[in-house]
C-alpha cells in the first residue's frame, strides 16, 4: 500500500463520523479497484444494542478476484463492552475468537519507553514541509431521493502539497469526497443517537477521555510520520477542517470517495451506502457466541 493510500486513508477516517434502542442499519462498501484491479462490493450489517455490537460483512457471491473475496466474508463481530471483548464467530466452522479490549502494561509498553534506552523529547527531524493545504466544503444544491431518504449534496475537496527540504521536489494528496446527506430524523435520529451513545461507551470502556485524546495525537502523529513533516506544521495546515465541515447539514446516505497522489496518476475510490435502517428489538441472543461454539486462539 502506498503512501498516499495510507494518508487518504487516515484522512478518510477523520472525515467520516459509527437512553439507547435497538438498532441495524445495513450499509453497502464499493471499491473501485486499483488501475481496474482488485474492485470489490460488499454489505456490511450492523446491530446495536446499548452497549453492545454486532457487526457482519455479507459475503459478494459473485466475487472472483482474491481481493474482493478476502474483502466480502461472512465472519461476526460481536463486541461487548460490559465485558471489554470482542469475540470474531466463524459459524461454518462453529468456533470463535476472543479478543481483550483492554491492554497489559507489558503490550502497552511503546517503542519510546523510557526504560528501553530512547528518548521520547526527541523526535525524528522532518525530512518534509507542508507546502500547500487547502480544504473545502461547498454544498452543490442538488436534491434527490436514495433507498427512500430526501437527500442533499455537498463536495468536500481537500488537498495537501508536500515539499521535501533536501530535493525541494513536490508531491501531494488530492481528496474529492462527495456527500449526500438527509436530515436527522426519525430513523436517521435514532441511529445518530445510538453510534454517538456507543462511540461513548467505547472510549470510556478502553480507557476514558484520556484514551480519545490519546488517540487523536496518535492520528495525528501517524500521518506526520507518513509525510515526514512536523506534527505542529500539519496541524497547522488543517486547522480550518473543522470550521468547514459545520457547512454540513444532514447524515451521509451516500459518501464517495476520491483520491490520487499528485505525483503518482494512481486515483482510488470507494462509495459507502446506506441501504436500510431498522428499530425492531434485538434479542440478546445475538450479541451471544453460540452453545457449542469452540474458543480458539
Amino acid at each position: 500500500m502506498t503512501t498516499h493510500i495510507r494518508l487518504a486513508i487516515l484522512i478518510f477516517g477523520m472525515l467520516s463520523a459509527s437512553a439507547s434502542a435497538d438498532i441495524m442499519v445495513s450499509r453497502e462498501v464499493k471499491f473501485d479497484g486499483i488501475q481496474g484491479m482488485g474492485a470489490s462490493t460488499k454489505t456490511t450489517q450492523t446491530w446495536f444494542s446499548g452497549n453492545r455490537q454486532r457487526e457482519q460483512d455479507i459475503a459478494d457471491k459473485k466475487a472472483t478476484s482474491f481481493l474482493a473475496k478476502l474483502a466480502s466474508n461472512d465472519k461476526v463481530r460481536i463486541t461487548r463492552l460490559d465485558k471489554k471483548v470482542m469475540w470474531i464467530v466463524d459459524d461454518p466452522k462453529k468456533r470463535y475468537q476472543e479478543v481483550s479490549l483492554t491492554t497489559t502494561p507489558t503490550e502497552s509498553k511503546s517503542e519510546s519507553d523510557p526504560t528501553d534506552g530512547s528518548d521520547p523529547e526527541k523526535p525524528g527531524k522532518p525530512t518534509s514541509r507542508v507546502s500547500k493545504a487547502e480544504f473545502k466544503v461547498v454544498a452543490g444544491g442538488q436534491k434527490k431521493t436514495i433507498n427512500g431518504y430526501p437527500c442533499q449534496d455537498y463536495t468536500l475537496t481537500a488537498l495537501i502539497e508536500i515539499e521535501d527540504l533536501e530535493s525541494h521536489e513536490k508531491s501531494g494528496l488530492k481528496m474529492i469526497t462527495t456527500l449526500w446527506t438527509t436530515p436527522e430524523t426519525g430513523p436517521i435520529a435514532k441511529l445518530q443517537q445510538e453510534e454517538t451513545a456507543y462511540a461513548k461507551a467505547w472510549a470510556q470502556a478502553i480507557g476514558g477521555a484520556a484514551h480519545s485524546s490519546d488517540m487523536q495525537v496518535m492520528g495525528s502523529a501517524m500521518m506526520a510520520g507518513l509525510m515526514g513533516t512536523g506534527e505542529k506544521e500539519l496541524s497547522k495546515a488543517l486547522a480550518g477542517m473543522p470550521a468547514e465541515m459545520k457547512k454540513v447539514k444532514g447524515y451521509p446516505i451516500l459518501t464517495r470517495v476520491e483520491w490520487s497522489g499528485t505525483d503518482a496518476g494512481v486515483s482510488v475510490a470507494t462509495t459507502t451506502e446506506i441501504k436500510s435502517i431498522s428499530s425492531e428489538p434485538l434479542p440478546a441472543s445475538l450479541f451471544e457466541v453460540p452453545a457449542g461454539y469452540k474458543k480458539t486462539s
